[in-house]
């Protein structure tokens, strides 16, 4: 009886954590369990990490020529193929309507090179996907890699501003900052 209880107590745990963590729309981590995440292993500090943010390129108008329901339909391929591209350990998050984030993790003496190839890489494999769709639009991309000791806001203002500085400069690209 106690371990069936006990049982019931963890899956009640189990669905609570998810529901509070998770966006309902997409599955991906919430802005709130994003930044925790990331904020405990910025305080570990034994790996280089690149924070990206990304904006679905005309969202609106997407939404208003096909519908709230395509648009939803939309962001969940946005959110399976950004989960698709990255590597297990990775973080992703939907921020708020069609704006969302990774975190990547690479070993401490992972090259600048390497961490702009796969920031790269990310933003070919999304952009293409949507591309691909019938009534497909792109993404935006701003990508920074953390200086030593900095905090999630510091890096979420300066992957923001190379997110504005890519669509400024004509959307569907990737600045890295």
């Amino acid at each position: 009886l106690a371990d069936a209880e006990q049982s019931k107590a963890q899956s009640r745990l189990r669905f609570w954590e998810r529901t509070y963590r998770a966006d309902p729309l997409t599955g991906l981590l919430n802005h709130a369990a994003f930044r925790s995440d990331v904020e405990l292993k910025l305080l570990e500090g034994n790996s280089r990490i690149m924070m990206l943010m990304m904006d679905v390129d005309h969202f609106k108008e997407y939404n208003d020529t096909y519908g709230h329901h395509s648009g939803d339909q939309y962001l969940i391929l946005v959110a399976q193929t950004l989960l698709a591209s990255v590597r297990e350990g990775d973080y992703t998050c939907r921020m708020g309507g069609d704006e969302f984030a990774a975190m990547l993790f690479f070993g401490a003496d992972a090259s600048t090179e390497l961490m702009k190839k796969r920031a790269q890489q990310i933003f070919d494999k999304v952009n293409l996907t949507l591309k691909s769709t019938k009534e497909g639009t792109g993404i935006s991309m701003g990508a920074v890699i953390a200086p030593p000791e900095t905090n999630f806001n510091q890096l979420y203002e300066k992957a923001d501003k190379a997110l504005y500085e890519a669509k400024e400069n004509g959307r569907s690209r990737l600045v890295i900052s």
